[in-house]
């Protein structure tokens, strides 16, 4: 996961973009006039382009997000430590509250 102040400066160049796009946007009509058709195949091109950064960016519905990099690096940490320190199951998987039960399962 990105650390807030990585967002930020995403955002930032975002907007920047943006912006760049609303001054070149206008230019794009004069496709037009070279090929016929040209300014769909580009605004679609793009459209396309956009949809696949999309799908490649991690979910992060019920995912704790941390305010700094210092922050994230030492969740990792303790993580890491974690999944090295936990009992493991006959297959090798952590014990946890999710693969294991009890009688009160039942």
């Amino acid at each position: 996961m990105l650390s807030l102040s990585q967002k930020t400066t995403g955002f930032g160049f975002l907007s920047t973009m943006s912006r760049l796009g609303a001054v070149l946007g206008p230019q794009v009509v004069y496709l037009e006039d070279f090929v016929p058709g040209l300014l769909y195949f580009v605004v679609g091109g793009l459209a396309a382009a956009s949809i696949l950064c999309i799908l490649c960016l991690p979910e992060t519905m019920n995912t704790t997000l941390l305010d700094k990099i210092n922050e994230e690096l030492e969740h990792t940490r303790r993580q890491e430590h974690f999944d090295s320190t936990a009992p493991l199951l006959d297959n090798g998987t952590p014990v946890n509250d999710r693969n294991t039960w009890s009688m009160k399962d039942c």
